[in-house]
């Protein structure tokens, strides 16, 4: 059990060390191409990727990720948007009534 947990604690250090490393590289990357860069987890970048890849398909040409994210989310927005006024209590999270 103790030498689960220190092997979980080293690999977490590693990844830290990683991500410092690669902090330096980020900065330059974000710089250059007006990127944002955020940690996700595996799962959610593997599902950006793919829908990442269906909107480059669909366009015809490759799109850098920003131009991508709005893409998916312009998608969203249009296949799901006009269901919402049909769920009741959805998107009033944190809305005050009057």
């Amino acid at each position: 059990m103790q030498s689960e947990q220190l092997r979980q604690r080293r690999r977490e250090r590693k990844r830290l060390e990683r991500e410092r490393n690669n902090k330096e590289s980020r900065k330059a990357q974000m710089s250059a191409g007006d990127e944002l860069d955020f940690l996700v987890p595996r799962r959610v970048a593997a599902l950006f990727g793919r829908a990442l890849r269906v909107a480059s398909e669909e366009a015809g040409r490759p799109l850098s990720a920003g131009e991508g994210l709005v893409r998916i989310a312009r998608h969203f927005v249009d296949t799901w948007g006009p269901r919402m006024d049909q769920v009741p209590g959805a998107g009033r999270r944190g809305e005050i009534s009057r």
